[in-house]
């Protein structure tokens, strides 16, 4: 049987080390990346944790299985884009009179 070079320890951690460090530095450059990414992603998450009681109840018994997700959706939709169109509304309308 053939053996490789003898191993030793200070390769090893070596490696090691460099695996540590190269991991990091991955993480690290990931969270730059996406950090403008990273508020909206705690909003979704706070948002998927406080509507999963009321899909879980919602999708008991279903008769169709698209139902729930379509109305958890919809409704998701709906209780966001209500006040930023409101929103928007009340903003083209002071538009009007900034630009006077």
């Amino acid at each position: 049987m053939i053996e490789g070079p003898p191993k030793d320890d200070h390769s090893a951690q070596a490696r090691a080390s460099t695996r540590r460090y190269l991991t990091i530095a991955v993480v690290g450059f990931s969270l730059w990346v996406t950090q403008s990414f990273l508020v909206p992603l705690a909003w979704a998450s706070v948002l998927a944790i406080t509507i999963w009681p009321i899909y879980k109840r919602a999708a008991g018994a279903p008769r169709h299985r698209w139902l729930p997700p379509l109305v958890a959706t919809l409704g998701t939709a709906v209780v966001l884009m209500l006040p930023l169109s409101a929103l928007g509304v009340e903003a083209a309308t002071d538009s009007k009179y900034a630009l006077a």
